[in-house]
């Protein structure tokens, strides 16, 4: 919200959009007229496909979202109960569970707690790591990383009060970087390092029916991120976040 009122308010520029939108129309329109029998027919099937296919797309992403959100109201009230807060720093001789995550979600809180379901009493210490994508192209100054930095910051901070509601020793980490892949590899293994005794956790959405295609319109980036720490000899784990379409 922040960025949209710092940027142009694009009713300013409404007018050109609308003439580049009906110049582009106008050109479609005569080239189909006066070239249909000489090729104009390749035109508007080539449009009319990828309109489909953008169609097709919005579709399936509206979809995901809709999934997305279920898990928002079902875990984003989260009960504690009545345990005491764990104000202890996290030990590195002890089992510790280091997280990756992007927002304070439905997501990263189905990931957090599919690490109790799956491995019980197993992790004390719980480190959430986040990575700060700097915009080459939107770019804006040191102000703009500064915001990055609180953005970031609060979502980290929100996951350590959780885990530590919930009696778990907990911290975290953060890194801020044009690479994304790059920079939490460096992040995990710097943090591994300072935790011996640990694995790397992260999500992904899974489907019913995978298709090659959902490898194109989704993020691969955990995958990405477990190639290169398996290689530095780091345990990373991907835990499958259901999204039913």
């Amino acid at each position: 919200l922040a960025r949209k009122r710092e940027d142009i308010p694009w009713k300013r520029y409404i007018c050109v959009h609308l003439v580049g939108f009906i110049v582009c129309v106008t050109i479609l329109v005569v080239t189909v007229e006066l070239k249909f029998k000489e090729g104009g027919w390749v035109t508007l099937m080539i449009t009319s496909v990828l309109l489909g296919v953008c169609l097709l797309i919005r579709k399936h992403y509206r979809l995901v979202k809709k999934g997305i959100r279920t898990l928002d109201e079902i875990f984003m009230d989260l009960p504690t109960g009545d345990r005491a807060v764990n104000t202890e720093s996290p030990n590195p001789s002890d089992m510790t569970a280091i997280l990756l995550v992007n927002s304070y979600s439905g997501f990263g809180l189905h990931t957090f707690l599919s690490i109790f379901r799956s491995f019980p009493h197993v992790y004390k210490n719980f480190i959430f790591l986040s990575v700060g994508e700097i915009d080459s192209g939107s770019f804006k100054g040191a102000d703009e990383i500064a915001a990055l930095k609180n953005s970031v910051e609060e979502v980290l901070k929100k996951y350590t009060d959780l885990a530590r509601r919930l009696g778990f020793a907990a911290g975290y980490r953060m890194a801020i970087g044009t690479d994304v892949v790059e920079t939490a590899t460096q992040l995990c293994e710097s943090t591994a390092g300072e935790f011996p005794h640990s694995t790397v956790f992260a999500g992904k959405l899974v489907f019913l029916k995978e298709r090659m295609v959902y490898r194109l319109l989704h993020n691969e980036t955990a995958f990405a991120i477990q190639r290169r720490l398996q290689w530095a000899g780091v345990a990373m784990m991907i835990l499958p976040i259901r999204v039913m379409l």
